[in-house]
């Protein structure tokens, strides 16, 4: 078991640019390389608390990047070990995303739906999620739990954690652009299909695509996603004569709005939806 130690006298900054060296460098290393790596920092580093915090992040980053289970698996195993004594935020982020990693690489990041329900990584990253309450990190984790429903079809409950995510931050690029996504699906479910709740997704994705932590967290994947997504609005609502000058006086539709409401009313094993349907009619 390792527990959070006493930091001794290293410079924070120096640590967090050790570290940004580390992962930037590694893209050209070898697992062995990467491996003496960690335990020359293990060893030099290890009773400094900003290190033991973050250092299986950094491993995680570089495995997701990589696509490598070997380094995720480690991560994982690490950061199991730490949290047996530490209930800290960032240590169940980082397990968090190093499982949603390793699911994707073992099961494609589509799975069939037949396949998911034996998928325990998303399982268990899901209450790693559900566990953080940092506020700086809430955005991130509720996101990424949310982004963990929608492979499930969970379109309702989704959206829900995509709230959460933007009452803790407003301006998070990643939760804007893919709750807009989310409501253009359930806007393709709902029977009555009000215009503003297309136009409300409209404006989300936009705003996604505007502010600058989009891009830092998600890359140029997200954002040539989200683009996409917005010029598909854009022919729906052209197609359809929808009236974009009243996107001002925009709020979600009355059956998004009930939807919220009655979801919240079930029991934890009733609440959810079908699966999500891609495009608009």
């Amino acid at each position: 078991m390792q527990k959070k130690t006493d930091s001794p006298n290293h410079n924070e900054k120096d640590i967090f640019t050790e570290l940004e060296k580390f992962e930037r460098e590694s893209a050209s290393k070898t697992n062995e390389e990467i491996f003496m790596e960690i335990d020359r920092y293990d060893s030099l580093y290890s009773n400094n608390k900003l290190y033991f915090v973050n250092v299986e992040g950094i491993i995680v980053n570089i495995g997701s990047r990589n696509r490598n289970l070997d380094l995720l698996k480690y991560a994982v195993k690490r950061l199991r070990d730490k949290i047996e004594q530490n209930k800290i935020s960032l240590l169940y982020y980082n397990i968090g995303n190093g499982l949603l990693s390793i699911g994707d690489i073992i099961n494609g990041n589509t799975p069939k739906i037949e396949e998911l329900f034996n998928i325990k990584e998303y399982r268990e990253a899901s209450k790693y999620f559900n566990l953080v309450t940092d506020k700086y990190l809430i955005p991130q984790a509720r996101t990424n739990y949310a982004n963990i429903l929608e492979k499930y079809g969970r379109n309702y409950e989704a959206i829900l954690s995509y709230d959460k995510a933007l009452e803790a931050n407003p301006e998070f690029g990643m939760a804007l652009g893919n709750k807009g996504i989310a409501l253009s699906q359930y806007f393709s479910l709902a029977y009555q299909k009000d215009p503003k709740l297309i136009l409300y997704s409209r404006e989300l994705i936009k705003k996604a695509l505007e502010v600058n932590n989009t891009a830092k967290i998600g890359g140029l994947s997200a954002i040539d996603n989200f683009n996409r997504y917005f010029r598909s609005l854009d022919d729906h609502i052209n197609k359809h004569n929808i009236n974009i000058g009243f996107k001002n006086d925009l709020v979600p539709s009355s059956g998004y709005i009930l939807f919220r409401t009655a979801i919240r009313l079930l029991p934890a094993d009733r609440q959810g939806g079908g699966r999500a349907l891609s495009g608009l009619r």
